[in-house]
């Protein structure tokens, strides 16, 4: 399991690391936007194979398509 920010998803994902991951979001506004994927120089296709609705939050689990 990888816990992390846009720039380390972006890093495996372009290295060919990863085969799923877990997108969380929460219904609240924060403040400023931060990307899901910061340097993603080729097209990534996903997906979506469950989600998990626990009220202020949702998951979403992607299968990372090869």
């Amino acid at each position: 399991m990888l816990v992390g920010g846009s720039k380390i998803t972006s890093n495996f994902l372009n290295l060919g690391l990863m085969d799923e991951i877990i997108i969380t979001i929460i219904s609240v506004i924060l403040g400023a936007w931060i990307p899901l994927s910061m340097d993603m120089p080729k097209e990534t296709k996903f997906e979506l194979i469950k989600t998990t609705d626990y009220g202020i939050l949702v998951e979403l689990y992607y299968k990372i398509l090869k």
